[in-house]
């Protein structure tokens, strides 16, 4: 089928051409429904909370314009390296609003958990896909606690991954489409969210749009249509919101302190091995070998590529291959750049690896023909796998949450701590815990954490 209008010589590969807004209510309730139940099982509601997260929660005892120098000040080499500030700002906000509490304290990545499983299950759906596929993407994701555990931590992951996949799902709406309210509220939260919330948006916003551009053919057309297609009214505030929040906050400067990149996994070989099992997590309801993994991988896309047709699955297999390459992208900068490699630095690149997936299995239902037993069985095999993989991980979820009910339960029995004297990292984190505890405001205490960190005044 071809776009109309100004993109009628754009030709998309597999949307059947079916206009996403005539799926049954009640099938979007029923897809909207597990969205909310895989939600609520990764968002830390009895999770106390710990190191990282007691960095943004100290800065609630300062007054605002404390605070917001605060942020200044950290962000660049300092305690908050690596932050645009965005996050630790909403995080001070919603403290002095709500209080000591650790359900406002990781709010924003619980609001952009959700928005990141809708913005997974609109891809899906845009491309024609119904709810079973939809479902499918999002029981995947659930299967990929590597991405979804930080739905329910207080750090910027989330709404980068958010910002990522909604710009991706942006991208999949004709030019024509663009106008409708939902379709622009994914451009915003696309865009304009991720421009301010990670520095590693603008890599990956690249990456997004170039294949977009090539997914849906306009990368043959003349430059006009590259413009056109990418929308300048939201692509320009985007570079200017990066730019200057940049500039204000992680671009100023790096730590100096040089890091073994293999800490945290005690060298390269152990660091590829978790590198496969993440990336991996929607196809192995059990651990596995990561060369087993890695084969499975290649001998399925490559008998769905037989029986569906190369034309049906270059797009899907594309976009796992962003997901890859993006990840070992940053793994290299941090290399280049003397820091650690930590899992979650390859946020991004799990969710482009589980919807391509996802979209992968749709794709080559639809395309494989009605005569091909084999090849409709081996779709339903690995969708059946994709199902397992995230049951099975929702239910060891919930039982962690479970779990650590009873331990903050026990904590909250233990006798209160008092405020630190010596610095200790575990004393401050549970002094804040003690805090969310009584409730009430931030204590002012709170904010003697962040002396160390600060220039004179």
């Amino acid at each position: 089928m071809t776009f109309t209008g100004e993109s009628s010589d754009v030709v998309t590969r597999d949307r059947p051409g079916l206009d996403d807004r005539a799926q049954s209510p009640w099938a979007t309730l029923a897809v909207g429904s597990l969205i909310a139940v895989v939600l609520a099982l990764y968002a830390s509601l009895f999770r106390p909370m710990w190191f990282d997260e007691f960095v943004q929660f100290a800065l609630g005892g300062m007054q605002p314009a404390e605070a917001m120098q605060a942020i200044l000040d950290t962000t660049g080499s300092g305690l908050n390296q690596g932050h645009t500030g965005v996050y630790l700002a909403t995080d001070y906000w919603l403290l002095q609003v709500f209080g000591a509490n650790l359900v406002a304290l990781r709010l924003p990545s619980i609001v952009t958990g959700a928005i990141t499983l809708v913005a997974a299950a609109t891809v899906i759906r845009v491309r024609g896909f119904g709810p079973v596929w939809q479902s499918l993407v999002v029981v995947a994701l659930g299967a990929q606690w590597a991405v979804m555990y930080y739905a329910g931590e207080a750090r910027p992951y989330m709404p980068l991954v958010a910002s990522c996949i909604a710009t991706l799902a942006y991208y999949q709406y004709r030019e024509q489409e663009r106008h409708r309210a939902w379709v622009r509220t994914l451009g915003i939260v696309g865009i304009i969210l991720g421009a301010v919330s990670h520095p590693y948006f603008g890599m990956m916003a690249l990456a997004i749009g170039a294949f977009c551009l090539w997914e849906q053919g306009v990368m043959r057309q003349p430059w006009r249509r590259w413009v056109a297609f990418a929308n300048p009214w939201l692509v320009v505030p985007g570079i200017a919101l990066y730019t200057v929040v940049g500039a204000l906050t992680w671009g100023k400067a790096r730590p100096d302190d040089d890091h073994d990149p293999w800490y945290w996994f005690g060298g390269p070989a152990p660091a590829w091995e978790e590198f496969v099992r993440t990336h991996s997590l929607a196809w192995q309801p059990i651990e596995l070998p990561w060369a087993l993994a890695v084969a499975i991988l290649i001998i399925s896309a490559v008998a769905l590529t037989v029986a569906a047709g190369w034309a049906v699955t270059r797009a899907p297999l594309a976009l796992m291959a962003l997901g890859l390459v993006s990840s070992a992208a940053v793994t290299y900068a941090s290399i280049r750049g003397d820091y650690w490699v930590f899992t979650r630095q390859w946020v991004v690149g799990l969710a482009l690896v589980t919807i391509g997936w996802v979209w992968l299995l749709a794709a080559c239902w639809r395309g494989i023909p009605a005569g091909s037993r084999w090849g409709r069985v081996l779709v339903t095999s690995l969708s059946a796998v994709v199902v397992a993989a995230g049951v099975l991980q929702l239910v060891e979820q919930a039982a962690k949450n479970r779990f650590e009910y009873s331990a903050w339960d026990d904590y909250l029995g233990s006798a209160p701590p008092s405020r630190p004297t010596d610095g200790s990292a575990d004393d401050w984190v549970r002094y804040g815990n003690h805090n969310v505890r009584l409730g009430g405001p931030v204590w002012p205490d709170m904010a003697d954490y962040y002396e160390p960190w600060l220039p004179p005044r």
